[in-house]
């Protein structure tokens, strides 16, 4: 074989090798890819996966936190109105006091319209944060010394009597024997010598009808039946035992 030949035979060796490297190379950068895109596939397929776990977990949590702050929100909003009510209610019972006071106690009414207002009064006996306004306005009717309000003191000593003999639950017999006992030594005072409104009054207008009868004559102190039969006691009560 001659030199041409040969290497015109050693070209087409060189060229297959050449061909052969190329198609290794394709067939590696081939399989390369496909690991790549496998791998791409294996990953997506890995977040889709816990993607479907994850979200109606977190769609479960959502609702129940969006749930929690609805209630809330409502349970604020019913508090509010709730106080809201309070405090109109008791708007509104301080005003229905307050006429009552005014009619009680305002001098420039007629008797009719005092008494109304001490029985509006006597109704507010219920209420423990009234009962001390209840007790001293009335007990303060007591005092009044006019003859021309004698129905409306008589009125106020029946109003102070329902504040113990109030029927129901209210009385002694009844569920809160405390509220009675605590409205009695308010009213007349207590075992151990203290005095209440009524008592207080009591010796407040003994001590004023005294000084009045020893500046009167026989005739003042005799005005009417009773007073008379009064004085006549009166002249021996050292006697009286």
């Amino acid at each position: 074989m001659s030199t041409a030949e040969d290497d015109a035979e050693l070209q087409r060796e060189k060229l297959k090798l050449e061909i052969a490297e190329l198609q290794n190379k394709a067939d590696l950068e081939r399989q390369r890819l496909s690991l790549e895109v496998q791998d791409l596939n294996s990953r997506v397929s890995f977040w889709a996966r816990v993607s479907s776990l994850l979200w109606p977990i977190i769609g479960s949590l959502l609702t129940i936190i969006l749930g929690f702050l609805t209630a809330s929100i409502a349970s604020q909003q019913a508090k509010l109105a709730e106080r809201i009510d309070s405090v109109e209610i008791a708007n509104k019972h301080r005003e229905v006091l307050d006429r009552a006071l005014a009619a009680a106690t305002d001098n420039s009414n007629s008797v009719d319209r005092r008494i109304a207002g001490i029985w509006q009064l006597a109704g507010f006996w219920s209420n423990i944060d009234d009962e001390q306004m209840v007790a001293s306005t009335l007990s303060a009717e007591l005092l009044l010394s006019s003859d021309d309000y004698r129905f409306a003191r008589c009125a106020a000593a029946e109003a102070i009597g329902d504040g113990i003999k109030f029927e129901g639950e209210w009385s002694f017999q009844g569920a809160d024997e405390e509220r009675a006992k605590r409205i009695s030594k308010l009213l007349y005072g207590g075992s151990d010598g203290t005095f209440g409104l009524v008592t207080t009054a009591n010796v407040f207008l003994s001590a004023a009808a005294k000084k009045m009868n020893e500046a009167q004559g026989p005739a003042e102190q005799c005005v009417t039946a009773l007073d008379a039969s009064k004085e006549a006691i009166r002249k021996n009560w050292e006697y009286l035992r």
